[in-house]
Formats: C-alpha cells, sequence, structure tokens
C-alpha cells in the first residue's frame, strides 16, 4: 500500500513517536519537582531520560537525515563522530537506566532494604535462581 504522505514510513512513524514521547516528558516534569518523593523522583527521572534518549536517537538518525541534503547528513554524521555519535545517546540510556534501578531500591519494603543495593534489588522480591526453580517446577 502505498504511504498516503509523501515521507518514508520511518521519518513518518519518527516524528509521531518523537510528539509522543514529549508529551509524556512533560507529564512527568512535575513529578521532578518533588524530590521528598524519591520513588515518584527517580521514576520520573528515569523515564524523561529514557523517553529523551528514545526522542533524541529518533531525530538524529530518522528525522534529520531527512530534514537535509544528503551532502549535509554526511558532513553532520562526520562531524558528529559517525556512528560512534550513539555512545552520547547510549549514555543517557545508561543514566535513566541507574535512576530505574535506584527507583526499585526505593520499592523494597524498608525492613529489608538493608540486605539489597541499588544492584541488586532488581532481583526482589525473588532471586532469579530461585525464579527460574520455580519455573522450572511448573513445567
Amino acid at each position: 500500500m502505498p504511504n498516503p504522505i509523501d515521507l518514508p514510513l520511518n521519518v513518518l512513524t519518527g516524528a509521531l513517536a518523537t510528539v509522543v514521547i514529549v508529551m509524556g516528558i512533560r507529564g512527568l516534569v512535575p513529578h521532578l519537582m518533588r524530590p521528598a518523593r524519591r520513588d515518584a523522583f527517580n521514576l520520573a527521572m528515569a523515564m524523561v531520560l529514557i523517553l529523551a534518549q528514545s526522542a533524541g536517537r529518533a531525530g538524529y538518525w530518522d528525522l534529520t537525515r531527512q530534514m537535509i541534503s544528503p551532502e549535509n547528513w554526511v558532513w553532520l554524521r562526520d562531524a558528529l563522530g559517525g556512528v560512534e555519535a550513539n555512545a552520547f545517546w547510549n549514555l543517557i540510556l545508561l543514566w535513566g537506566g541507574l535512576h530505574l534501578l535506584k527507583l526499585l531500591h526505593l520499592l523494597v519494603p524498608v525492613g529489608e532494604r538493608a540486605d539489597y543495593t541499588m544492584l541488586s534489588a532488581w532481583n526482589y522480591p525473588v532471586r532469579l535462581g530461585s525464579l527460574i526453580r520455580r519455573m522450572r517446577r511448573r513445567e
């Protein structure tokens, strides 16, 4: 089926995804202003960073190269380090992931939180080995 709008499909979907992501980020910003609620803050920060990374990456790879001439795209891409520019987007994603891990740590009940770190709380309430054994017993 031909595209009713004369845009490549990845540009059309990238633009729509970017608009929706920006709307979501805007909705999360008020939660960043409430640092007393550490759980809400870390959830909002994780989502803002992960969504901003997605929108930025889509904008860079899908939208920018369609909006400028091929020669200018090659120049811009090379000036920003080629595919190495993804390291920037990956760092933002990593930052968001760390906030997500902190949120998971805050979600462990206070009485059990000392048994977990930010890097192990993703295993709460069941450690991965226990979960796998439970799944095998069900088979």
